[in-house]
């Protein structure tokens, strides 16, 4: 990746100001699955852009290629799934936003198996090398490792993802259609536009406007102030019941007027006097009306700004009292989400974070000046003719669940006087909610109706001066390690199986969440918790609970195992009954230590995802009873075969299992081996030819009871490789 600085600059004054991103899915290639998924499929979630689900692919056995399950109009199998992503700079809040964003953020590429429905890995795409630098377009090739830390063991390398990465520019994207897919090999999707303008961005806005100048005392604000026109009151007076009454007697009368010609002359100039009178009294009532509008027209303030989750807006209104006496003003408000700001050390914090020009020196004194600067009332004195800068924050976490819904929002602040309730000002504010901009994605398994903690280390220089989730009943905090680097840990409690706690955690540079500096999507999924506990070389019964809520007379089901060392059920799929209820698998232990191993059970019918178990497997050492050492040419090119004596030391017929510690190694041919009582047999055994420069290879064969699994002698085999 290019490691040169980025000049926020050349990106701001860019003349192509559509930025057209282009991710590309190449090929996978696996490390050292044993039984590799046919087909897989993709997530993952830019910027803004809501998450993307790719469709069912497959990989391509000889060259490890990705390719789609339908043919095209060639009868081909097309190779690679594209992506196209459009954003242009009238959906972002400021010029050089997608810039920063990817000079220092990453896409996760999530791999999931498509039948099994099980997590593979996860595979980070820094973005830094996708800005343009000026240039027209700029494109990279990337190998990310797939690495699977999703359970709590340590992470594994799956695999390799190789992935074409491209940006390029375009003119403003308003006369031309970049979204518009000419071929189903990609998607396209387009950032919606947020009505971008030069007083729009999340930084802070400075409000200041006077409701009214020093001439308030004026024959036309004295006369509205003692008429106190209503415009509600004043509806109800032209339309009310009595009116409409009249206007129907008025109608049966014209009915009734006789049709001579001197009674057709009284009854024109009846009604020409009628609708004179009515005309005089329409007009009368808009002067009134637009007199009134005029009036709250100059004592309305608006403002328009755009916040996206986590984000805090803080704005400065400059409130005026045009009386030559002293008021005390209360401030009413109705969103949750919008406050005062009673701190001067976070008022001045702000300041400092966006560069604030110097005091307006038109201005008389700030709220922080009064005795109010401590007092978490919304109650404002005022003295006669004095201009009060009052600091307002909207913060997008507090926001209700009905508001969250739209996208657009609208919020008033009435500046109200508490003796005459005659209102100062009015605050009219905009809200446009737009998505996060997603820095970091992450995904965990936890156990079932239990506690979730997890320590996630800062990769960012920056330092983190505050914290927030979007959760209440999670728990966030910053811990530092030994080495002063800083720590995110998260607790959170967790639900029934099948159920995810989805967190979105709020990383700030300051100590009020004025400056949000990155945004964590963290998803934990419940799993069906099942601890074993057994001997290397082991076989022994796992019974998987079935979901209560499942259905046993629905569709059958499938198994899925993400460990060679579990012996699924035969045949499937499963038409699961009552008399399956629990459902039985076979696990034998090839290793010792711990280790977690993922089963999951799917519809055959649509693959949805029924449950999901975690096996907990804690494997001891094995008693060993014979040790044998076995010299193999290490030239080799064919399989080798040996024979070795195995004894029933039991009176009566047995038949054994044989199992080996290392398949790829060796294998017993005969893996069920039937003796009579005292009886002694020589079963094959293959070892298979070697690439590795080890001489020597300490492996265990397992000699089982052929019925239940119970382990009844372990050979320890002491392999020599060697020319011969």
């Amino acid at each position: 990746m290019d490691g040169r600085p980025i000049d926020m600059a050349i990106e701001r004054n860019d003349r192509l100001a559509t930025n057209e991103i282009v991710l590309q899915l190449l090929a996978m290639k696996w490390n050292t699955q044993e039984r590799p998924p046919a087909r897989i499929y993709f997530t993952f979630q830019f910027f803004r852009i809501p998450m993307i689900t790719t469709e069912i692919l497959s990989i391509d056995t000889r060259d490890s290629i990705l390719r789609r399950l339908q043919q095209d109009s060639h009868g081909e199998y097309p190779a690679g799934f594209t992506a196209k992503l459009t954003i242009d700079r009238a959906s972002l809040s400021s010029s050089e936003e997608l810039a920063a964003f990817l000079a220092s953020g990453e896409v996760s590429i999530e791999v999931w198996d498509a039948d099994s429905m099980i997590l593979l890995g996860a595979a980070t795409l820094p973005l830094r090398a996708l800005c343009r630098r000026g240039a027209e377009a700029v494109q990279f090739f990337a190998e990310c490792p797939v690495v699977n830390s999703s359970l709590p063991i340590p992470s594994k390398t799956t695999g390799t993802l190789y992935v074409r990465s491209a940006n390029v520019g375009h003119p403003f994207s308003n006369q031309m259609d970049l979204t518009a897919s000419h071929s189903s090999s990609f998607i396209a999707y387009s950032l919606p536009s947020i009505g971008h303008s030069s007083s729009s961005t999340t930084e802070g806005i400075v409000v200041r406007a006077k409701p009214l100048s020093a001439s308030h005392q004026s024959n036309l604000q004295r006369f509205i102030q003692s008429q106190r026109i209503d415009m509600h009151r004043r509806y109800a007076e032209i339309l009310n019941e009595r009116s409409l009454a009249s206007i129907g007697d008025w109608e049966e009368l014209k009915k009734k007027v006789p049709g001579s010609a001197h009674h057709e002359s009284s009854l024109k100039r009846f009604i020409f006097e009628g609708e004179l009178e009515a005309y005089r009294k329409a007009r009368g009532e808009s002067k009134a009306n637009k007199l009134l509008a005029a009036v709250f027209k100059g004592l309305t303030v608006s403002h328009s700004f755009c916040v996206s989750l986590g984000e805090v807006h803080v704005f400065e209104f400059l409130l005026t009292n045009p009386f030559p006496n002293a008021v005390n003003c209360a401030v009413l408000m109705e969103d949750a989400a919008l406050g005062i700001v009673h701190q001067e050390d976070e008022w001045e914090s702000w300041k400092r974070g966006i560069k604030h020009p110097k005091d307006d020196p038109r201005v008389d004194a700030t709220i922080f000046k009064r005795a109010l600067a401590n007092d978490s009332s919304n109650l404002v004195y005022l003295r006669a003719n004095e201009s009060l800068l009052i600091p307002f924050k909207y913060d997008s976490l507090r926001v209700s669940a009905a508001a969250e819904e739209g996208t657009e929002a609208e919020v008033k602040v009435i500046f109200k006087e508490i003796n005459s309730g005659e209102p100062l000002s009015v605050l009219d504010l905009h809200i446009k909610k737009r998505p996060y901009a997603l820095n970091r994605a992450l995904r965990f398994m936890a156990d079932e109706m239990a506690n979730f903690e997890k320590h996630i280390r800062l990769r960012d220089k920056r330092r983190v001066q505050s914290i927030r989730c979007s959760d209440p009943s999670a728990r966030v905090a910053l811990v530092q390690d030994r080495g002063a680097a800083q720590i995110v840990r998260i607790t959170a409690y967790m639900g029934p199986s099948m159920s995810v706690r989805k967190l979105i955690v709020f990383l700030y540079e300051d100590a009020y969440c004025h400056r949000l500096i990155a945004t964590w999507k963290i998803e934990v999924h419940s799993l069906t918790r099942i601890d074993l506990h057994s001997v290397q070389g082991q076989t022994s019964s796992i019974n998987l609970p079935i979901p209560a809520n499942l259905r046993l007379d629905a569709s059958p089901c499938r198994l899925h195992s993400t460990s060679p060392s579990i012996r699924l059920p035969h045949p499937q799929p499963l038409q699961l009954s009552e008399s399956a209820r629990p459902l039985a698998v076979q696990h034998t232990a090839t290793t010792i230590g711990s280790n977690i191993s993922l089963l999951s059970l799917t519809s055959s019918s649509d693959s949805s995802l029924l449950n999901i178990y975690a096996v907990h497997s804690h494997i001891a050492a094995p008693h060993i009873s014979s040790s044998y050492q076995i010299n193999i040419n290490s030239r080799m090119r064919e399989p080798v075969v040996k024979r070795m004596a195995v004894h029933n030391t039991y009176s009566i017929p047995r038949s054994f299992r044989l199992v080996s510690s290392r398949p790829d190694l060796m294998r017993p041919l005969n893996e069920i081996v039937s003796m009579g009582p005292d009886g002694v047999a020589s079963p094959p055994l293959q070892f298979l030819p070697v690439d590795f420069t080890r001489s020597m290879v300490e492996l265990h064969l397992f000699i089982q009871d052929a019925e239940t699994g119970q382990e009844e002698e372990t050979y320890a085999l002491r392999v020599v490789y060697e020319p011969l």
